[in-house]
Order: structure tokens, then sequence, then C-alpha cells
């Protein structure tokens, strides 16, 4: 735990002071030390706050124009003044922040100024604070953005603090890296109305990061471990200069400049296809790893491009469905297939066989899922053989397809099968395995077994918790499952707060815009109904329907089936409603169906 000291005026930087140290509290192994959590204590304030200073890992200073508080024991230095002094003694790191002459203070402090205060901490500011690290002016617009650049600048000098002891990349450097790229997505946004979208899903997704630091240092080092491998496959024919800085940059973790040494790859011509394909795959998954999504969109659609391998285009189809473009990942599938099957690589064949099934499946067409799952199976069958997690997850999404074809007695023994195929590979502790058993007991749930499904879904989420973390999608998706089948028990109070937590979760990894989120709204709008709160209902059913449409397409099962109870409720409650015509017209066939 490091600890970090405050210092600042009040009257004028108040708001600032309080946004930056919450920021910094976010910070899990950063102690905050600053003058209001301690001068009520015994011994006198002067000599405590020299004490704490003195006993700090770094110094931060926010300076503002005004002079502040003087102790009697030294009238012409203020306590901002003397933490400086002292900070400056002991050899402590100092960042210091200071406003810009722009910055504009509380009237009524200006007001309270003295002339001889007014001297003395202007001469602070040019004599004394000379030369030091002085943030940037344009940090000061509010105490939110001044915040953000203080956390960015402390969590940079940890991470070189720490780089002193132990080399290599550190969790600390990624924690710097983060929230740099926090700011990036919150200046860019407001910057453009273009992509906001995508932008608010990138920075949901930082943050999400940023709450789970030990699981996201485990998966950059993954990426990490990744590029040293390929960079190791084919490193002997770059430019030895090139490779060494890749080789450099990609120890240490520093993305950036294995951007950039990847970038000299790819600005060098294309003269070595394979070569340069193969720098923008590099790139894509650095761009990836920094949830730069759309750049890695572009990085791996290049690779395919220049080189149409089977990796090649299955990242460029992952990153496709990230972003939601479902036609888009369902294209550079069929063309994957297309590859393997001339290559008359059947391993490779059973994979874009399934991911072609899954891209059906998310676009409502299970009729064609189904073929090209079944497919899947029966050549992962003969080439990885029935006691592989492959074949068991083939499985689980064959029998995903035929629940959403209402067949539910061919769907059950595929997951139970799945299911003791994962306890012999991967055990029960993995998100894989937490996964199928959701799906089992959503079977189970449609079949109106509800108390065998209720402890599946309770040891779903109870797997997540331990894997993947409270804040990713699935976690989320598993909890409103648990909420619904709450509801159909008769216990709409019980459900509430699950469907809650399940919708702040998704709405944070994912946006509101994601059909997730949207689907979500249904159960939480059935709890609100069954709890007799028409107008909250009446609301909800209706926010989800638009979104729907635009991303699934009015068509889609799902979309349908939402709208169906939309116009059920309105049947009920507001027979007269104008907008119960528009839904009758839309999706008459499908009210009454549930």
């Amino acid at each position: 735990m490091r600890k970090v000291f405050l210092s600042s005026t009040a009257k004028d930087l108040a708001p600032y002071r309080a946004a930056v140290v919450e920021a910094l509290r976010k910070i899990d192994r950063v102690d905050v030390q600053w003058m209001v959590d301690w001068v009520s204590q015994d011994a006198s304030s002067l000599q405590l706050c020299e004490d704490r200073v003195r006993g700090a890992d770094l110094f931060v200073g926010l300076i503002g124009h005004c002079f502040g508080t003087a102790p009697p024991e030294a009238p012409q230095r203020s306590y901002t003044m003397l933490e400086w002094d002292w900070a400056c003694d002991a050899g402590l790191p100092r960042l210091m922040h200071l406003a810009p002459s722009s910055f504009s203070m509380p009237h009524d402090v200006m007001a309270a100024e003295t002339p001889e205060g007014q001297a003395l901490q202007s001469a602070f500011r040019e004599q004394d604070l000379a030369g030091t690290h002085a943030g940037q002016p344009d940090a000061w617009q509010n105490p939110d953005r001044l915040a953000t650049h203080v956390v960015i600048a402390v969590s940079q000098k940890l991470a070189e603090m720490e780089a002193d002891t132990q080399p290599g990349f550190s969790k600390a450097g990624l924690e710097a890296d983060l929230y740099r790229r926090l700011l990036e997505l919150t200046e860019e946004r407001e910057r453009t109305a273009e992509d906001r979208a995508t932008l608010d899903q990138e920075k949901a997704a930082v943050e999400a990061k940023l709450a789970d630091l030990d699981q996201s240092y485990a998966q950059a080092q993954e990426t990490i471990a990744g590029l040293e491998a390929d960079l190791a496959r084919y490193g002997n024919t770059l430019d030895p200069a090139i490779r060494d800085a890749a080789e450099q940059a990609i120890d240490a973790g520093d993305f950036d400049a294995a951007e950039r040494a990847y970038a000299k790859i790819t600005d060098h011509g294309e003269m070595e296809i394979k070569r340069t394909a193969a720098a923008y795959f590099q790139r894509g998954k650095i761009a990836e790893e920094q949830i730069r999504w759309q750049d890695a969109r572009r990085h791996y659609d290049r690779a395919a491009e220049l080189d149409p391998s089977a990796d090649h285009h299955s990242r460029a189809a992952r990153i496709a469905l990230r972003l939601g473009d479902y036609t888009r990942a369902e294209a550079i599938v069929r063309l994957g297939l297309e590859i393997s099957k001339a290559e008359k690589n059947d391993f490779e064949t059973s994979n874009w066989l399934n991911n072609l099934g899954l891209c059906c499946h998310q676009q409502g067409r299970n009729e064609e899922a189904e073929t090209h799952l079944r497919q899947a199976i029966a050549m992962t069958l003969a080439t990885l053989g029935e006691h592989h997690h492959e074949y068991a997850t083939r499985l689980n999404n064959l029998g995903c397809v035929l629940r959403d074809l209402h067949r539910p007695t061919e769907a059950e023994p595929l997951f139970r099968q799945a299911i003791e195929i994962d306890k012999k590979t991967i055990g029960q502790q993995h998100s894989d395995y937490a996964i199928h058993l959701n799906n089992l007991a959503y079977m189970l749930r449609d079949m109106g077994q509800l108390q065998e499904a209720e402890p599946l879904f309770r040891e779903a989420i109870e797997i997540d918790e331990a894997t993947i973390g409270t804040g990713h999608p699935d976690y989320a998706i598993h909890l409103n499952n648990l909420a619904t089948l709450l509801l159909e028990m008769g216990n709409p109070l019980d459900a509430e707060p699950h469907a809650h937590q399940a919708q702040r979760v998704l709405e944070a990894a994912l946006g509101d815009e994601h059909p997730s989120y949207n689907l979500g709204l249904n159960a939480l709008g059935r709890i609100h109904q069954a709890l007799g709160r028409e107008d909250e209902a009446r609301e909800i059913f209706g926010r989800a329907i638009p979104r729907l449409q635009q991303t699934l397409g009015t068509d889609h099962a799902l979309t349908r089936t939402v709208a169906a109870r939309r116009a059920a409720h309105l049947l009920q409650q507001f027979p007269k409603d104008p907008e119960l015509v528009e839904l009758q017209a839309t999706f008459g066939a499908d009210i009454g169906k549930d």
C-alpha cells in the first residue's frame, strides 16, 4: 500500500480536491493522506501534518491562487507551502497540479484574500514551484476532469516507482494505461457526435477492467504471452532492429511501443504480404487488449484481406460480433468456411460451421443454425472425439437452438451430455461449465421443472463470481435468468433485486442499445407487472421494442416475444390505447403466445 499525501487549499478548491480524493481512493493500493481526515487528533496540526508528509511515498499538490491558512508558528508560509517544504526536504517524488491563470475563484474567496496573501501565493507558484510538474491547464475545466488527470499522473508515477524494483510488465503500469485510455475516450466522446455508442461501450469495458484489476492483469499477461509466441514464429523474417524493439516492448507490456514497432512493419510496404498481415494481426490483438475495438476491427480486417488465414478471419469475425455487426460477422465466417473446405481441413471446417451456426442463431434463423451445428458436431466427433471440450461446446450450442425451436425433449439430453464431458475435461469451476449449466437450467425452466432448475442457476452464478467476476455480461445474463425463474415460482419480490442488478451490469458492460440489455428489460417489466406497478411495466415493455427491432429485426423471435408481452399487457390494462393498434398490426400473430 502506497501512501499518497494530498496537499490543497480548501476554500477555493473544495470540489476539486473532493473529486481527486474520491478518484484516488479507487486505486486499491493507495492510502490517501489529507488533512481533513485527522485535524481532530490530539497532536498539534502542524507536527502531525509534517509527520504525515514525511511518512508518505508520494506528494500530490493542487495549487490554486489562494494563500489559504497559515499556522501561528509560521505566518508567512501557508500549510500548503509548508507541506511542499517538508516533501522537498524528505526527497519525496512530487506531482504538482497548478491551476491556470484563467482559473476562476469564488467571489467570496477572492474578497477575503489580502494583498499580502496574494503576493505570497504568487511568489510560491512562480519561484518555489518553477520547473516542477505542473499538470495540464485544460485539466481544470471541471473537478472530474482534474481528478482523472491526477489519477493518471499518480498511477504512472507509481508504475515508475514499482519498475525500479520489479522490471517488466506490472499491474501498476496496466492501471496507468487504463486510466489514460479512460481519459482519451472521455475526451473523444466530447469532441464528436459520431460512434458514441461504441465509445460508451469501450469506456464501460475500460471501467470494468479497472474494477477487477487482478483479472485484467492476468488477461494482459496471456495477451503478452501470445504476442511473444507469435513473434518467435516469424521474427527471423523481420528487420533485426524492428524485431528487437517489438520484443522489448512486448516483454515490458508497453503496448504503445509494440504498436509503433508493428506499424513500422506495416508502413514499410506490402511486398512481403504475409509478414505485413502478421503485423496487422498483432496490432489487432494490441488494440483489442487496449479496448480500442474499432481499431482492432480495422487491423483484423486488413490482416484477413492480405492473408486470408483461419486465425485472421476468426478474429475479424469475433470482433464484428462483439460490435453487434452480425451481418459482417456472418460474411467473414462464410468466407472462412469456403477456405477451410477448399483446403480440406476438417478441423477448421468444423469450427467455421459451428461459428456459422452461432451467427444464424444470433439472427433468429434457427432452422438454418441447426443444420450447420449438426454438421459441425459430426466433424468434431470425427476429428477430436466425444471426450473433448470443443465437442461439449458444440452439443451445448445445438441444445440452445433446439430449445428456441421449442423441441425441449431433444435439447435436454444434449445439455446434460455436454455437462458430463465438461466435468471430465475442464472441471466444474470453469466459466464454460457455468454457461452449460445455465443453459440446462433454462431448458428445465421452460419445461416447467422449476425446482430442479433453481439450484443449477445458483451454482452457475457462484462459478461466475469465482471466475469471470460480477461485472461480466454472462454473469448478468445468468442472474437475469434466475430472476425470471423466481418470478415464475411466484416470488417477484425476491426476483426484483436480481433483475435490477443484472440490468446495471449489462448497461455498464454492453450499453443500453445491446440486445441482451433490452431482453433483460422484458423480465424486469414482467416483475413490475406481477407487483402491480402497471405504469412502470408499460414503460419498460415499450422501451425495449424499438431497440430490438433495430438490432435484431422485427421478425426475430425474441423481438416478437417482447412485443407480444407488451401488447398483451395493453389489452389487459388499456384496451383502447392507440399504441395497441400498431402492435397488433405488426405482431398480432404472436399475441397470446408465451
